[in-house]
């Protein structure tokens, strides 16, 4: 619903008047009634009215945002990383890039429930990495690997990526950003060849036959999304 809403943005400044608030509910209401009441019972008119006020206050947040041009929704970046002479290929799908006002491109990527940035950048040395410590800190490559295969169609910007989290639009306008404002370009880099270099230890991990191939028991939900779920239990 947000692509439908904001692709008439694309290349220009969103504008959050009355004009597009309206049309913006009415295209709540028609999803809402084609995707989710059908599937729900008596309690579809309280998730609906909670999805209406998040969704005014997003509309009030991205008034507040300075945006001088939406460059782009729903955008699939294809592209591959090398490790060990071994050629893995990668799909990303960014949800939005935003250029501010400063000039700066903001990669973002809508979270509907809670989300973590990654950590661990200039904290976990090189010799401590074990899937267990990536997992309890990275957490995630998901931002990362945007922002790595975004530079490289976007050389010598200004670029940053950001969660934005629908469920918690109090704070910073809804926005988790990657980097810190205060951050140079020196630390930016020096944080992403952390964050790549652990991806590659993830990659030789997974690769190497003398590792026993297991699932996660940390959390009842970390297979959740694996494929190979129903093959090891």
């Amino acid at each position: 619903m947000l692509y439908e809403a904001y692709s008439g943005f694309i290349g220009k400044k969103p504008l959050i008047n009355q004009r597009f608030r309206e049309r913006f509910f009415r295209l709540l209401e028609n999803n809402f009634e084609a995707e989710f009441k059908r599937k729900m019972k008596s309690d579809s008119f309280i998730v609906k009215k909670i999805m209406r006020i998040r969704m005014e206050r997003f509309l009030d947040n991205e008034a507040r945002r300075e945006v001088d041009e939406v460059v782009g929704l729903e955008l699939e970046l294809k592209d591959k990383l090398s490790v060990d002479e071994k050629s893995f290929r990668f799909t990303c799908r960014l949800d939005r890039i935003d250029r501010l006002s400063d000039g700066s491109l903001l990669v973002l990527d809508y979270k509907t429930a809670g989300a973590e940035l990654p950590k661990g950048a200039g904290k976990l040395p090189e010799e401590d990495f074990s899937r267990e410590t990536l997992r309890d800190t990275v957490k995630s490559f998901q931002l990362p690997l945007y922002l790595h295969f975004a530079q490289k169609i976007y050389p010598g910007r200004d670029i940053n990526a950001a969660l934005y989290t629908l469920n918690d639009l109090g704070k910073n306008l809804g926005l988790k950003e990657f980097f810190k404002k205060d951050m140079d370009l020196e630390a930016k880099e020096k944080a992403m060849r952390f964050y790549l270099k652990a991806l590659e230890f993830i990659l030789r991990d997974i690769l190497n036959p003398n590792i026993p191939f297991s699932a996660d028991t940390s959390g009842y939900n970390k297979c959740g999304y694996c494929q190979f779920g129903y093959l090891c239990r």
